[in-house]
């Protein structure tokens, strides 16, 4: 089947990261255009672009290709990354010394996998800008302004709508970029819920987008009993529960705009629950840091693999890759040291409609051991009744 004519796209990562897609339409385009409505931007006619990404049909056959983890691959071609239908998105790793980084992709790619693809350039194309674009919530509450960060199923959504729910306005969640002065932007994605964060606020229901809310309103019945389903059946229906909405849809409120200076930062740890209900030891700043350009690590993994596999097959570097750690780690260390820090351990069972007494507590009445830098604090926070 002939594609439409091609033409081009253009987002905005935090007004340091354009992004241009140049192709036919296809349902990458419309994931993107919905996923990040705020950040589409006009062309420019000169076609600068700080990541430029061409749409062209391009599937590896799977008999001729060399795996080298789960979403790298090689070919004659080279190495690339795929989205497991052998789509191909091909990086030219030349390009990343230079001041436009490009890259090709089949149209037809899975629009989230791409997506997943797309924030790993993004988040190394921010480091070069002295930005490190964490998976974090972010809210201001009280006057301060809070930075959540943590691994995917870490709690961030829920402790982020409990302080939404004492009043605290939104920044952002999922991710949010932090500077080496300490100011943190919201990214403008989408929300992304599950069943088990909206069965613990149970008012988002009301806003629901169809199928999800009939989805919601069937779950709550059958997990009355009347159905007689097991317990592994209403997980599945669970499961199939994701809800994307804008927050002004969602939330009742737009997110805050523009960078602002972060005073508290939670780095959520999620471990299974030990029965104290409240435990607290000093967390060097330092490690901290460590710890998030880790995460960091976690998110642009496939990336990184890609180009390990692309250095091993051709012997040529990528000082912008090779050079990210400690780019990431200068970063989160000068940001650290102008902010409250601690690191919070929650237990494997957390669901709370609101956040956490112990949390509260720290946030409200603990004064931060040394401001200036070095030592933060650790707790350990407790089931729901702790909340």
């Amino acid at each position: 089947m002939a594609r439409d004519a091609a033409k081009s796209w253009q987002l905005s990562f935090l007004d340091e990261a354009v992004v241009a897609l140049d192709g036919p339409p296809s349902a990458i385009v419309d994931y993107l255009g919905t996923e990040y409505a705020p950040l589409a931007v006009t062309p420019e006619r000169d076609g600068r672009a700080d990541i430029r990404i061409t749409l062209a049909e391009d599937r590896a056959d799977p008999e001729s290709s060399e795996r080298h983890g789960a979403s790298v691959a090689s070919d004659r071609r080279g190495v690339f990354l795929h989205d497991g239908q052998h789509r191909c998105l091909r990086l030219d790793f030349a390009s990343l010394s230079g001041d436009c980084w490009r890259a090709t992709c089949d149209p037809d790619f899975d629009p989230p996998a791409f997506d997943r693809l797309l924030l790993q350039l993004v988040q190394l194309r921010l480091l070069c800008r002295g930005k490190a674009l964490l998976p974090a919530a972010a809210a201001e509450r009280r006057g301060s302004t809070i930075l959540v960060p943590g691994s995917r199923r870490a709690g961030k959504t829920n402790l982020l709508l409990g302080f939404l729910a004492e009043g605290a306005r939104f920044i952002g969640d999922d991710w949010a970029a932090l500077d080496r002065s300490g100011q943190v932007q919201g990214l403008g994605k989408r929300l992304h819920l599950s069943y088990r964060t909206i069965e613990a606020f149970p008012d988002l229901a009301q806003d629901l987008p169809e199928p999800a809310a009939s989805l919601v309103g069937g779950l709550a019945h059958l997990r009355g009993g009347e159905a007689g389903l097991d317990q592994a059946t209403l997980r599945d229906l669970e499961a199939r529960v994701h809800v994307e909405a804008r927050p002004e849809t969602l939330l009742g409120q737009p997110p805050l705009r523009g960078s602002r200076p972060v005073d508290q930062v939670l780095l959520l740890d999620r471990r299974a629950w030990n029965k104290s209900a409240t435990e607290t030891r000093d967390a060097d700043k330092a490690a901290m840091a460590e710890s998030l350009t880790a995460l960091v690590e976690q998110q642009i993994e496939d990336l990184l693999g890609a180009y390990r596999a692309h250095r091993a097959e051709t012997g040529r570097r990528a000082e912008v890759i090779d050079s990210w750690r400690r780019a990431c780690t200068a970063i989160l260390g000068d940001a650290l040291r102008r902010c409250a820090t601690w690191r919070v351990l929650m237990p494997e069972s957390y669901v709370a409609e609101t956040p956490p007494r112990a949390i509260r507590d720290l946030l409200d009445g603990t004064p931060d051991p040394d401001r200036q830098g070095g030592v933060g604090r650790a707790i350990s926070v407790g089931p729901r009744s702790a909340a």
